[in-house]
């Protein structure tokens, strides 16, 4: 498993910017209307809006699309896993699905039992095959920790994993239709192959920031005010209205 991007790198990348472009953190604080501290205390967190991403790219006249790119080539922050592994999930899906809730959805083996009724030893086997997989290791009193940190997305393009995405989303498009109140949003666009690419790195820069939100409020000790939500996306080549036919 190998990790891929994250919110650190992309303001390590600003950094490397300003200071090649030679922009001081006094002219990013007035185009941020921010103070200089602010500025130099932004710069060392992991939690920059995309509304102030986007107002340091403008001044360094660099488009964000290409600050994505440079922070998705350090290599860092989002699980892509082995071919072994590959393998072993679409053998066994469950196991991925278990993963996932481990480390993605940071759930403890406790929380994962009671969620779906498990016994103490489907919970060691779970966790002793993933250990096994190189995925986590585990630690006395119940502790584990999952190998090269909390992943922030999920890389699954160009492997068989690709179709576990189109599986759950196809599940989760079928229990909104049956509910009796669902929630679906979809656009077309008419795009150029670079406003498409912009388009898709806003998504994708999106989910990256509320992810590590999402990661810091599942470290909170008080949860009563969140909830398990999920969020998909897709871009097709093709229009969403092409059911049109001969009368």
């Amino acid at each position: 498993m190998v990790h891929k991007m994250n919110t650190d790198k992309i303001i390590t990348v600003i950094k490397t910017e300003l200071r090649k472009n030679k922009i001081t953190y006094k002219q990013v604080a007035t185009r941020l209307r921010m103070t200089e501290a602010g500025v130099k205390k932004l710069l060392t967190k992991d939690d920059i809006s995309l509304k102030k991403l986007e107002s340091i790219c403008d001044l360094m006249n660099m488009p964000l699309v290409d600050v994505l790119k440079s922070a998705e080539n350090e290599n860092v922050d989002a699980v892509q896993f082995n071919d072994k592994q590959v393998q072993y999930f679409l053998i066994r899906p469950h196991f991925f699905h278990f993963f996932m809730k481990l480390a993605y959805e940071q759930k403890t083996p406790i929380e994962i039992q009671n969620e779906f009724r498990l016994t103490s030893k489907s919970i060691s086997m779970y966790l002793k095959k993933l250990e096994e997989l190189n995925l986590i290791r585990r630690h006395p009193h119940d502790h584990n920790q999952i190998v090269g940190g909390i992943p922030l997305a999920l890389i699954t393009k160009g492997t068989e994993l690709e179709n576990f995405k189109f599986d759950i989303t196809l599940k989760l498009l079928n229990e909104l239709k049956q509910n009796s109140d669902p929630t679906l949003k979809g656009a077309g666009f008419y795009l150029s192959s670079e406003q498409r690419e912009i388009f898709t790195s806003k998504v994708e820069s999106t989910i990256i920031e509320f992810s590590a939100l999402s990661r810091a409020n599942r470290k909170k000790s008080a949860k009563s005010n969140f909830a398990d939500c999920t969020f998909m996306s897709f871009v097709a080549n093709s229009s969403m209205f092409s059911q049109v036919i001969e009368l």
